[in-house]
């Protein structure tokens, strides 16, 4: 697992499932407005790990295509 995300990991009980997010230090909304949902909390804060790296891998090759020497 990426250790060095700039993001905080949030979660959220929601009737019988779990809710989690990520933020960008200093925000309170989800990057992107993306929440996932799983079954429980550990689950949930996974997924929205995971799918934080693989937008965040999206963004940088997006970024290294248009400008090779931008650091995202």
């Amino acid at each position: 697992m990426n250790d060095t995300l700039p993001f905080q990991v949030h979660s959220a009980a929601r009737g019988p499932r779990w809710i989690g997010w990520v933020t960008l230090p200093g925000e309170s909304e989800p990057w992107r407005s993306v929440v996932l949902v799983a079954a429980t909390r550990d689950d949930a804060e996974a997924r929205a790990r995971a799918w934080a790296e693989r937008a965040l891998a999206d963004v940088r090759a997006e970024a290294g295509r248009t400008n090779p020497t931008s650091d995202v």
